[in-house]
């Protein structure tokens, strides 16, 4: 260095000369006012080291001349004194441009020592002609220095265009970045070159997608390029649901041209990422329909498998795609289970379809997704139309299809047959087509609809026809006026073939003493089928006759007569004479003695009573079944439980219903149960010894114990129990006081007071204990227990023996969070072996007590960092650990998890309510040791960023002001500004473009700094007065003299309608209700800068 020196002092001294030589009287000025103390003046030593670096000299001469004085920044600097003063030359200082010189031309480790002590202005002035000579070395040289790209709009782009990767690497990695619109307009370019790397490079330093109308996802899309986009939807700020509609609407343009399935896949990514707005909403609606018309099948199930469709839209889709014959598209459609209206709207459509075979095909999937009964009837009365026309054209083609789609519709489809007043079996009647009137009248038409098709049956000209029609329709209960009306019309039309029938209605209108009379004179010539229809109407009536009932029964009338309606009438309305009369005749039959009884049981608990012991005896003695004989204990037991005057009368009934083989273990012993909570120690005894098993005394312990029954009511109760370590079953269900039900494992499992050992709650489950019960209320079952318990060799042994590893409880916590709450590195090791599920909130648990090791198990099980757990706030791992954590007793291990976080490329940049996770920390209540922590491991990198930015109403707070201002939750602390400034923090607090700026805003964006400006300018312009025109001026235009900020704004421009234009939109945008309130200011604001009225 001395050598250097030496060099660098005969250097100034040769340039010393050549002043003397030269100039003397600028020597001697020189020399009296020198602004240095040694025998050089600056000009002399900016002057040589200039020329060193012209040529490229050594560095260690330029560190010499440096450290002589010479300055980097100022060849001249300003100056105070009274020489400069007289001569007014250069006030200001003369700018030095050495460094941009060895910008250009100079080797790095000449620029690295000009750099150090360049300022702010040299080093963006040279950073511009580093970019030009793309020297990665000079460049790195002036970012570390400090040199700030954000002004180079026009570089950056050029270097995204010409795909200079290393350089853009370079100018990201500077403690300044590009501005925020540079990036996000370098999106499109580096699309449109095709430049993958870059655009993820920008896309990392918080590139907007959305930036002007998210023209770089419409260039992705355009050029089909499926990574691009995916890229795009990835990155750190999201794509707004507006951008990704916006980009669907250029999918829907292209859709036509390139049906590739590359558009096809940037479309399912568009509508996963939730794309929503006008265009979305016609790709699912008319667009829909287009694309089935067009037979855009992948399209179509990409649409399918995102979005509902509406129910106008379904219906019309399922149409079309029936029209077009696509079954498989259809099958789609219907598996989105579509309402019960548009499965009505489809299968009236499919009738229509004219291929018989993909017309079955639609119908029976029609079906097979739903439509039957009402849906289906409006087909039926269509089919039945044309049916009876091909009949009668004799079309045997449309004949057999038509028969064939009849038989699907009425019993595949369960068509209701009343539908319209049963329009389609009317029909049929009508048109004489007796299979098909047989078909429907099996399927149990209302009384009411067979009337109704009765009277059309009495019209049919053909006798045989008729006789045919009006038996087929009298097989099911008929409306009494319209049976009546049919007989008369019998009687008076063919009194020769069926004055029978109304012989027998007059006979069932006599009086009471006179029926039996007559229907014995009539008796000899009735047949079976009019003696049943007598049968039906006695036993229907409100007060039976018995003898002629007999008498029916005797001449040969059926007991069992349309499926045992008789025997279940007169055993529901608890007459056991009749019922006994029935009985005699019907026989032993389980099925209509079961319904029967079934019947009696669920009308109420009027049959339980003495004088309805007989009843119980018919039913039981004539084939009840032994299940509902079961189902009757219950009910039993229910009703005369501790009811002790009837104690005698409930034993004897019970034991009617045991010895018909009822089973007091019915329902897991419900009837035990029932009788141990009311606390009738009698009936339980009894109950007991009727064959219960374990279980249903375990059961009825249960109830008894948690029914609060009294201790003298009590010890009763367990002493007819006769409980021993053989009564008890492992898996009982109890209900927890004032809680819900649990079992004998859930409750041994929460004894944590004093726990239960796990060889007696391994017994337990060895005995049958259930894994699987899960409690109604919370959820729990014994895993989720046993995980919170830390009881890892329970967790094992559940896990060995059947549970279910991802069960969750009623707040969709697993045992895999509970393990990583407490930290129990063994027992989530194991769980993970086990396949839990991910994504659950462990990680946020693990990470907010920092659980160095369950959290390194739990990202390399694949546990996302950036996950927004809804149990945790919508927050991500990094986020619970701001807002939630306390002060680590551990540093060391603290540091250690949130590394592992950052690793796994955590990001502290994604906002819940528009706080990222700076701000969240300072809402933390220990806010200064956690937000010291993050700051000092984290968020140092990303502090000042222009995305670490909070929003409340119209104004942005960087995390200072949030802290200044006193907007933050956490407890206030002086503190808090000392660490975030210590780190570097810049003050951010301003208003949105469309409000004005308050006082104290600072940080503006360049955007926002200059449009407050502008609004300034033209408010000042708005307000200020203006000359008389009453008298123009000469040249006959008023002209006034803006500033020079207003003339770019209102003067120059020769196109004034565009200037016109202009002002209105400035106006409105800026003085929506200030400057232009007041008519005087509303016409100031007509005039323009010219004097032309623009109002």
């Amino acid at each position: 260095m001395e050598a250097e020196t030496k060099q660098a002092i005969r250097l100034l001294q040769a340039e010393k000369a050549r002043d003397c030589d030269g100039q003397l009287l600028t020597w001697l000025k020189n020399r009296l006012f020198s602004q240095i103390s040694n025998d050089f003046t600056t000009q002399e030593l900016n002057r040589v080291l200039a020329d060193v670096v012209e040529s490229d000299g050594s560095v260690g001469l330029v560190k010499a001349l440096l450290s002589l004085g010479a300055d980097v920044n100022f060849f001249r600097r300003p100056s105070s004194h009274a020489w400069s003063k007289m001569t007014q030359r250069h006030p200001g200082g003369e700018r030095n441009d050495i460094l941009l010189r060895a910008t250009i031309r100079c080797r790095p480790e000449t620029v690295s020592v000009l750099a150090s002590r360049a300022d702010q202005a040299n080093l963006d002035s040279a950073l511009h002609h580093a970019i030009v000579r793309r020297d990665l070395r000079v460049i790195a040289t002036l970012l570390e220095h400090g040199a700030n790209p954000a002004p180079l709009h026009d570089d950056f782009q050029n270097l995204i265009y010409h795909n200079q990767i290393e350089i853009v690497k370079l100018l990201l990695s500077g403690h300044h970045l590009p501005c925020l619109a540079c990036r996000s307009t370098a999106l499109r370019i580096a699309v449109e070159c095709r430049s993958l790397e870059i655009l993820q490079l920008l896309l990392k330093h918080w590139a907007d997608v959305n930036y002007r109308n998210a023209i770089a996802l419409i260039r992705a899309v355009e050029t089909g390029r499926l990574d691009f986009v995916a890229t795009l939807l990835s990155g750190t700020v999201r794509a707004s649901p507006r951008s990704l509609d916006t980009a669907i609407g250029r999918i829907w343009q292209l859709i036509d041209n390139r049906d590739d399935d590359a558009l096809c896949d940037i479309l399912d990514l568009c509508l996963s990422a939730g794309a929503s707005g006008s265009e979305t909403t016609h790709l699912v609606t008319d667009g829909f329909l287009e694309l089935v018309s067009k037979r855009k099948t992948r399209f179509v199930e990409t649409i399918l498998h995102h979005k509902q469709l509406p129910e106008q839209f379904g219906a019309a889709a399922l149409v079309e795609a029936m029209r077009t014959e696509q079954l498989g598209l259809m099958r789609k459609l219907l598996e989105l289970r579509p309402t019960a209206s548009t499965l009505s709207t489809a299968l009236s459509y499919a009738l229509s379809i004219s291929i018989p075979k993909v017309q079955q095909e639609a119908i029976r999937m029609l079906i097979d997704a739903g439509a039957k009964g009402s849906c289906a009837a409006d087909a039926l009365v269509k089919i039945v139309h044309s049916l009876v026309a091909g009949l009668r054209y004799g079309d045997k083609v449309s004949i057999a299809r038509d028969h064939m789609l009849f038989r699907l519709l009425l019993h595949d489809g369960e068509a209701d047959v009343n539908f319209a007043k049963g329009e389609a079996l009317q029909i049929a009647v009508r048109s004489g087509c007796v299979d098909v009137v047989e078909q429907m009248v099996a399927k149990g038409p209302s009384p009411q609809v067979l009337g109704a098709a009765l009277s059309w049956a009495m019209e049919l000209v053909d006798r045989k026809q008729k006789r045919c029609m009006v038996e087929a329709l009298l097989r099911r209960p008929l409306d009494p006026d319209a049976a009546g009306k049919a007989l008369l019309t019998v009687f008076q039309t063919d009194p020769d073939d069926v004055a029978l029938y109304a012989a027998v209605g007059e006979a069932l209108k006599a009086p009471k003493h006179n029926r039996k009379t007559i229907f014995i004179e009539l008796m000899s010539r009735l047949q079976h089928d009019h003696i049943n229809v007598a049968l039906t109407h006695i036993v229907f009536e409100e007060q039976p006759d018995i003898s002629l009932a007999k008498l029916l029964l005797d001449s040969g009338a059926d007991a069992a007569h349309n499926e045992g309606s008789l025997i279940k009438h007169a055993a529901c309305n608890l007459n056991s004479i009749l019922l006994n009369l029935l009985a005699r005749h019907a026989g032993h039959n389980e099925e209509i003695f079961t319904q029967a009884f079934m019947a009696v049981i669920n009308k109420g608990k009027q049959w339980i009573a003495p004088d309805h012991l007989e009843l119980v005896d018919i039913l039981l003695h004539n084939g009840a079944s032994p299940n509902t004989a079961s189902r009757a204990v219950v009910e039993v037991t229910e009703h005369l439980a501790c009811k002790q005057p009837a104690a005698e009368f409930g034993k004897a009934l019970l034991l009617r219903l045991f010895a018909a083989k009822a089973d007091v273990n019915y329902e897991h012993g419900k009837a035990l149960s029932i009788a141990a909570s009311c606390g009738d120690p009698f009936l339980v005894s009894f109950l007991l010894e009727q064959r219960a098993t374990a279980a249903s005394a375990t059961r009825a312990l249960s109830a008894a114990i948690f029914a609060r029954h009294s201790q003298e009511t009590l010890l009763p109760l367990l002493l007819a129990a006769c409980l021993s370590p053989e009564s008890i079953d492992g898996d009982q269900t109890f209900d927890a006081v004032e809680a819900e039900p649990a079992s004998v494992l859930i409750w041994a499992l929460l004894q944590n007071d004093e726990p239960i050992s796990s060889e007696v709650i391994k017994a337990l489950v060895h005995h049958g204990a259930d894994l699987s019960y899960t409690t109604p209320k919370s959820r729990t079952t014994p895993l989720l227990l046993a995980a919170k318990a830390g009881r890892t060799d329970l967790v094992r042994f559940f896990l060995d023996h059947g549970a279910k590893v991802s069960v969750k409880d009623v707040f969709g916590r697993s045992a895999l969070f509970y393990a990583s709450r407490s930290g129990n590195v063994e027992m989530v090791k194991l769980l993970l072996e086990r396949r839990s599920l991910i994504n659950d909130g462990s990680l946020h648990e693990a990470s907010r007590g920092f659980h160095v090791q369950v959290i390194k198990l739990l990202l390399h099980a694949g546990h996302d960092p950036n996950y927004r757990s809804t149990k945790h706030g919508c927050r991500t791992a990094l986020g619970e650990v701001a807002l939630k954590a306390s002060p680590p007793r551990d540093i060391a291990a603290a540091e250690e998890a949130l590394d592992l976080l950052v690793s796994a490329e955590a990001s502290p940049l994604l906002k819940v309510n528009s706080k990222t996770v700076i701000f969240l920390a300072l809402d933390n209540r220990h806010n200064v040791n956690i937000t010291r922590l993050l700051l000092d491991r984290i968020l140092h990198k990303t502090l000042n960023s222009h995305e670490n930015t909070y929003r409340s109403g119209p104004y942005y707070y960087s995390p200072t002001m949030y802290v200044a201002k006193g907007i933050l939750l956490g407890p206030p602390s002086n503190n808090l500004l000392h660490i975030l400034r210590a780190h570097g923090a810049e003050d951010r607090f301003y208003a949105s473009w469309k409000h004005p700026q308050p006082p104290d805003a600072v940080g503006l964006p360049e955007e926002i700094r200059e449009y407050e400006q502008e609004r300034r300018a033209c408010a000042r312009h708005i307000c200020a007065p203006r000359p008389n025109h009453a008298t123009p001026p000469s040249n006959g235009r008023a002209r006034v003299a803006p500033s020079n900020k207003q003339s770019s704004l209102f003067s120059g421009h020769r196109d004034h309608s565009a200037q016109k234009q202009q002002l209105r939109d400035l106006a409105s945008a800026l003085f929506p209700q200030k400057i232009l309130a007041t008519p005087a200011r509303a016409i100031a604001w007509s005039i323009c800068a010219n004097g032309e009225r623009i109002i």
